[in-house]
Formats: structure tokens, C-alpha cells, sequence
């Protein structure tokens, strides 16, 4: 029992003391929600009663991709400077410090083919010391300016409070698809069990402070990203109306520049009267002309794109221009299925079973939209036609006007067409900017902000109990061991349990040392040995050794198993206490390859079994 609780205590000591030496790691937990996720619960009910439960994870699934693609936890761990491994050595161990928790201001601006290295921090309070640990680079540095490593990495520290630091920190720099690899592995993104468009965000660090800080920028990037994916048809669209509004302005200052020469030079005033009414109505239709010019080279953009791409690899500039509702809507949904088709082929294979269903969506609302469009363009020729019946009457009333009114009502009807349309895009613009400005909301936010939840390993309950087992185990099953492959016979009750021969007595282990010639039983012995034998020469003229005629002597045989048992001691010593009774007593040693008797009684004999054998039978 002594060994299983020395074990047991072995075992506890080895366990603490190997806690001692790990360096803990902690959990970070969150919840990010994906779209509306308040009515997840009801929209999870119609997804299964519609059947679409499993397109629905499948499209849950991509963000889950986008959220642990390489580029975006790349954008992630550079804005964090997660390349850097700092630690601090203690007397056992090296602790992890995070960045935000140095004495100074730490920024770094890292090569993106840098191979890494490890080096030493001494921070002082006028400036700083960097050595390499290989001890084969060491220079000191100022603070607030750039400092430059032999990778080709550079460093800026500040140390705005003077701190001085005795203690060196220890600097490891890891190249930048090593460090995304490291934390794709400890990060984990599930959807929730609980309830549908949840996200569970888990990641475990040595420093949970780091954790807490990745997993918050890793949202605000999937975020942005969202926005970015979300607005692109409305920012093409703003792009465009700002490069017309550009064109428009030019225009604009070349006809005034006209107008004001032309008065200048031949001393002319504006129409009045019944011609400034003319010119004023003619201008009203001259804009609206203007607006359906406008609004056809959208038309012809629009089905330009379609016709060119082919393959659906770029959204429609958005159509808020074209005032059609129908057109509109196809509009965006054919952008929304575009986007969605791109980060498919992004974050998923080629074999994706969403892509067919997505292309045959696309390839409808395609169809659908070229004859939108050809609608849209025969009414906007009827409505032209129209607007040019009514200009050319206003036009014969400027027929019998002077040559020169009529150019420069010519010139001013240019430049009230140019000053329409661009009342008439800033208004276009101004929609399209409120309408990005309402699109540049997240399509998810964190229902549960990053938190530590708690120690992941080691676990001291169970290393302990671990190793206070194991402490108890290993003795204990080294015992079973030894009692389940010992074959000797060591007590008088083993013997008893697998035979019923008669037992005549037991041989206490001598020391040769104290034995003369292997003889214990001599006639005046009181030893413990002699009594013994004295017990079994009783016990064998109990059993019937005197019995039988004067003439013929009974046989004692003394065997074992192996050598080394005590034959011959017993031999002699059975022998020796059978002749004090006045018996005549005979030893025949058998053994003809290494006899011992004879050795041990210190007799020399030439003659052994081997001659008595071999003799004649009358001898």
C-alpha cells in the first residue's frame, strides 16, 4: 500500500509541476448576426416548410468562407500586427505580452516576403536596444524614428512616458501566411444552433486580450467588405452622374462665354415679350429632350453591358435615372444574383450547386431586361416625337426675327438646355447619394460582443487528477503484474491449494555464510534450520519409514524443478538427521554433470554412480 500512495504523490508532484511550466490558453467567445437576425426564427419556419432550409445553410456557409478566407484574416492580423510574437522571460517560463500592453507605442510596417526572425527589446528611457538572439546583430535606436531590420521590416517606437523597462522582451516575427494558418486553425465560426442567421465566433489564444481584438476586427472587415459588395452598382452609377455633371459644367461656361461675346459684339438685348415667352416655353421642351437624350444613352449603356458580359462577372450601373420601376427592380435583383454568383465562385468550387440555379436566374432576368429596355426606348421615341412637334412651332415664330436674335436665341436656347440638365443630374445625383447613403449599413452586427470565457488549457482539475491516477495506477498495476506472472510456490497454503500430496515440513532460507559444509543439522544444533528437519524426520516415521524388513531400506528421492533450489542442502541434512537416530544412512547424488554433495563435504572420491552402473552385476 506504501507504494500506491508514494505513486500517488509522485504523480501530484509531477502534475503541478507541469502546469507550472505551460503556458495557459483562454476562449474568446461572440455572436455575429447575418441579415435580420430578429426574425430569423419565423424566416427558419417558411425555409422548411418551403423546403429551402438547405439552400439557406449553404448561403450561410459563404459568409462563413468570406469570414475565414486568406485575404480578409491577412487584412485582419497586418491591422493588428499579430505577426509579432512577444513574450517577457520569466524565471520558468516566457509569458506572452499583447502589443497594446508594452511600456511604448509599437508600429511596424512589414515586408511582405519577410522570412521572420527573433530578436531582443531593451527598452530605456532616451532610447532602445535590438539585438538578435543568434547575437550577430545588436544596434540601439531612437524613438519616433523609423528604424530598419536586416529583413528589410521597419519599426517606429515611442515612449511618450519615459518608461524604462529592465527586463528585455523577447520579439518574434513569423511570415504572414504562417501567422493566418495559425489563427485559421484556432478560430472557429459555426452557425448557432439556436436559432437561424446566427454565427457562434470561438477563438482560442494565449492572450485573450488579442483574441477579443481580432475577432472584433474581423467583423468591422466583413462589414466594410458587405458595404463595399452591397453599393457597387450605386457607386458606378455616382461615378457616372459625376462625369456628366463634369461634362454639363464645361458646356455651360462655353455658352455663357458665347452669349456674352455675341451681346458684346453686336450690342443685342435678351428677347422680350412675346419672343422671351417663346424662348422660355422652348427651353422647358428643349429640356425635356435633353432628359430622354439622357436617359437613352442609359439605355444603350445598359444593354451595351448586357451584350458584353456574357458571362455575368460585373453588375449594371444602377438605372435610378430611368424612372421604370420594372426596370429598376430587375435591375437590382440582377446585380444582388451577380454579387452572389461572385463570392460563390470566390469561397466555393466550380462544382457549387447554387451556380447553375444562379445562372439560370441571371440568363432570365437578362432576357427580361433587353426587352424592358426595348419598351422603354418606344415610348421615349414617342414621347420625342412628341416634344418636337411642339419645338417646331415655337421655332416659326422666331423665323421673322433678325438673322442675329435668331443666333443668339439659338445660342441662349443651348445654354438653357445645358442649365436644365444639370439641375436635372445634381437632382439624380442627390438621389443616388442619399440612396448610398442608406446602403452604407452593415448586412450584420454582433449580438454578443467578444468576452473571455475562461481558461481552455491547461485544465488543473483534470491534469491533477490525471496525475495523482496515473500515480496510483502504475504501482498498482505493476503489482498485479508481478503477482500475475510469479509461478513459484513461496507459502505452505499455495502449495495446499493446487495439490493434495502431504506437506512433511518447511525449510527456512539459510545463510551459507553461517553453514559449514551445508550441514545445519548437527547433534547438539538448536538452530531454527535443525528443529526443522528434526519436524520432518517425525513427520516421516509417522508416515511409515520404519516399517517393512531389517533387510530392506527405504528410499528417499530429493528433487526440483531447476538448480539452485536447495537439493543437495537438504539431501545432507536429511540425511545427517536420519543417522542421529542410529539409521544407516546412504546419499547417492545423481546429478553426473555437476555433482555438489561431495564438494560440499570436502571428500575426495574417485569413484561415483557412473562406475556402480557400469560395473558387472555379479560384483
Amino acid at each position: 500500500s506504501y507504494w500506491i500512495v508514494l505513486g500517488g504523490l509522485l504523480g501530484f508532484f509531477i502534475a503541478k509541476t507541469w502546469l507550472r511550466y505551460q503556458v495557459p490558453t483562454y476562449e474568446v467567445k461572440s455572436k455575429l448576426g447575418i441579415g435580420n437576425a430578429e426574425v430569423s426564427s419565423q424566416a427558419g419556419n417558411i425555409l422548411r416548410l418551403a423546403g429551402l432550409e438547405e439552400q439557406h445553410n449553404l448561403q450561410l456557409n459563404n459568409e462563413i468562407l468570406i469570414l475565414t478566407s486568406f485575404d480578409v484574416l491577412a487584412k485582419v492580423v497586418d491591422s493588428l500586427q499579430l505577426q509579432w510574437q512577444i513574450t517577457r522571460a520569466g524565471r520558468i517560463k516566457k509569458v506572452p505580452v499583447a502589443i497594446k500592453d508594452l511600456p511604448i507605442t509599437f508600429v511596424s510596417k512589414i515586408n511582405p516576403e519577410t522570412k521572420g526572425g527573433d530578436w531582443e527589446l531593451h527598452v530605456h528611457a532616451q532610447n532602445f536596444e535590438l539585438k538578435s538572439i543568434e547575437g550577430n546583430y545588436r544596434q540601439q535606436g531612437q524613438y519616433n524614428q523609423p528604424f530598419r531590420l536586416p529583413s528589410g521590416d521597419t519599426l517606429l517606437l515611442s515612449n511618450p512616458y519615459g518608461k524604462n523597462n529592465e527586463d528585455p522582451y523577447l520579439l518574434h516575427l513569423q511570415p504572414l501566411r504562417q501567422v493566418v494558418e495559425t489563427v485559421k486553425a484556432n478560430l472557429k465560426i459555426t452557425p448557432s444552433k439556436a436559432t437561424q442567421n446566427i454565427l457562434d465566433i470561438t477563438m482560442v489564444d494565449e492572450v485573450p486580450s488579442n483574441a477579443t481584438a481580432f475577432i472584433t476586427t474581423l467583423t468591422n472587415e466583413y462589414n466594410r467588405l458587405s458595404i463595399v459588395y452591397k453599393n457597387q452598382a450605386i457607386r458606378k452609377a455616382l461615378d457616372f452622374l459625376d462625369k456628366r455633371i463634369a461634362t454639363v459644367e464645361q458646356d455651360i461656361d462655353v455658352y455663357q462665354d458665347k452669349i456674352t461675346g455675341f451681346r458684346l459684339q453686336y450690342r443685342l438685348i435678351e428677347p422680350v415679350g412675346e419672343a422671351g415667352q417663346a424662348l422660355t416655353q422652348l427651353n422647358s421642351l428643349d429640356l425635356q429632350d435633353a432628359q430622354i437624350d439622357y436617359q437613352r444613352e442609359l439605355l444603350v449603356a445598359i444593354e451595351q453591358h448586357l451584350n458584353a458580359n456574357v458571362r455575368y462577372t460585373e453588375i449594371i450601373a444602377n438605372a435610378l435615372s430611368i424612372a421604370d420601376p420594372v426596370l429598376q427592380a430587375m435591375v437590382s435583383q440582377y446585380n444582388q444574383l451577380v454579387l452572389q454568383r461572385k463570392r460563390n465562385q470566390v469561397t466555393g468550387t466550380t462544382q457549387d450547386p447554387l451556380l447553375p440555379q444562379i445562372d439560370a436566374q441571371l440568363q432570365e432576368l437578362r432576357s427580361g431586361i433587353l426587352k424592358n429596355l426595348q419598351n422603354i426606348r418606344t415610348q421615349y421615341n414617342t414621347n420625342e416625337r412628341f416634344v418636337n412637334k411642339q419645338q417646331n412651332k415655337f421655332l416659326n415664330k422666331f423665323s421673322q426675327l433678325p438673322p442675329l436674335d435668331q443666333e443668339l436665341i439659338g445660342i441662349r436656347r443651348q445654354l438653357g438646355i445645358k442649365e436644365g440638365l444639370y439641375q436635372f443630374l445634381l437632382q439624380k445625383r442627390e438621389d443616388v447619394a442619399v440612396q448610398l447613403a442608406s446602403g452604407d449599413v452593415a448586412n450584420s452586427r454582433i449580438i454578443d460582443e467578444p468576452r473571455n470565457a475562461g481558461l481552455v488549457s491547461p485544465q488543473s482539475t483534470v491534469v491533477m487528477a490525471a496525475g495523482i491516477g496515473g500515480g496510483i495506477v502504475v504501482p498498482l498495476a505493476i503489482i498485479v503484474l508481478v503477482v500475475l506472472l510469479n509461478t513459484k510456490l513461496a507459502t505452505r497454503k499455495e502449495v495446499e491449494q493446487i495439490s493434495n500430496l502431504p506437506i512433511l515440513g518447511e525449510v527456512s532460507e539459510a545463510d551459507g555464510t553461517l553453514i559449514a559444509g551445508n550441514l545445519a543439522t548437527l547433534p547438539n544444533s538448536r538452530d531454527v534450520i535443525a528443529e526443522q528437519y528434526r519436524t520432518i524426520r517425525a513427520n516421516l516415521m509417522f508416515m511409515g519409514l520404519e516399517q517393512g524388513g531389517s533387510d530392506k531400506g527405504k528410499v528417499i528421492l530429493v528433487t526440483s524443478f531447476t538448480r539452485g533450489e536447495g537439493k543437495s542442502f537438504t539431501s545432507l541434512n536429511l540425511a545427517s538427521i536420519l543417522a542421529q537416530t542410529g539409521k544407516r544412512t546412504v546419499v547417492v547424488e545423481f546429478d553426473l554433470r555437476k555433482p555438489k554433495i561431495t564438494k560440499h563435504l570436502q571428500l575426495t572420491i574417485k569413484q561415483g554412480l557412473t562406475h556402480i552402473l557400469a560395473a558387472p552385476t555379479d560384483k
